[in-house]
């Protein structure tokens, strides 16, 4: 049996051990938890492969888009529209001056089996200023100062081809509402100038003149004779720009169209500075 102080000393030692054998693993474990391989992340840093994307930056096929933004095939769309200038020529000029009223009736007629019917200058009473008096086609004056009440209807271009004698009074004139048409063979105009140079005469000049069909309200010195019947007035190019001008204003300052109110027609003041001196037409609106 071992005496009481060697055990003593035999257990410390055994304790010692057991301390000094436990550190080395100690050791070996901070070793272990310190490997290379945590400490060398290079690999996660080492990330040029996500930040070398000039694969996605490089997206010229994307930005190449010529053929979205080259669209010139649908540019040459106005081919649709080339075909107006087939509508404009079947539609002669005066056409457009008139989609309602008197044309408007007519058109309307035909629509219902009346084909063949034309209004011209001759289809109403004509009055056409002579110096200083209204003169109708039935020969009657109309005293050019007081004048005669009317609310236009329908307005449009006429040509007098005039004969070119040398006296006035033999002077032949002939009507047309194209200016060219005395140039194609076959129609009126044409015929009308073949006639003259048959006569030894021919075509001197040609005038335009503006048509106005309109409903007489108040005949003046005829003291009613005209009233409630369509007639037309022939206003030369010394009075359009007169009638023009009063149309103009009243659709600007009233937004009212030339058939919205009535016009008295009378005789102006004479033109003395002019080559012919001349009595132009005085337009005025009734209230």
């Amino acid at each position: 049996m071992m005496p009481l102080g060697n055990r003593k000393n035999v257990v410390e030692n055994q304790v010692e051990e057991v301390v000094t054998e436990q550190e080395p693993v100690v050791e070996q474990t901070t070793e272990a938890a310190a490997p290379p391989v945590v400490q060398e992340t290079p690999v996660v840093q080492e990330t040029p492969v996500v930040q070398e994307t000039p694969a996605v930056q490089e997206t010229p096929a994307v930005q190449e888009t010529p053929a979205v933004q080259e669209t010139p095939a649908a540019a040459p769309t106005p081919a649709a529209p080339a075909p107006t200038p087939t509508v404009v020529h079947s539609n002669p000029s005066p056409a457009p001056a008139a989609q309602t009223g008197v044309v408007a009736m007519m058109e309307d007629m035909a629509s219902k089996g009346f084909g063949g019917l034309e209004l011209d200058y001759t289809s109403f009473v004509g009055i056409s200023l002579d110096s200083e008096t209204f003169t109708t086609t039935e020969e009657d004056d109309i005293d050019g100062r007081e004048g005669f009440v009317v609310q236009i209807q329908h307005s449009r271009a006429k040509y007098a081809l005039r004969s070119n004698d040398a006296r006035q009074e033999d002077v032949e004139v002939a009507y047309t509402y194209e200016k060219d048409e005395h140039l194609t063979p076959g129609t009126n105009a044409f015929n009308k100038i073949k006639d003259w140079q048959k006569e030894g005469r021919d075509l001197g000049e040609i005038k335009e003149y503006t048509e106005i069909w309109a409903l007489m309200i108040d005949d003046g010195s005829l003291g009613g004779e005209l009233n409630g019947q369509l007639v037309s007035l022939s206003v030369p190019p010394t009075s359009r720009g007169r009638l023009t001008g009063m149309i103009a204003m009243e659709q600007m300052k009233n937004k009212r169209g030339p058939s919205d109110y009535q016009i008295r027609c009378a005789v102006g003041k004479k033109v003395k500075k002019a080559k012919f001196p001349f009595y132009p037409w005085k337009f005025s609106i009734e209230e």
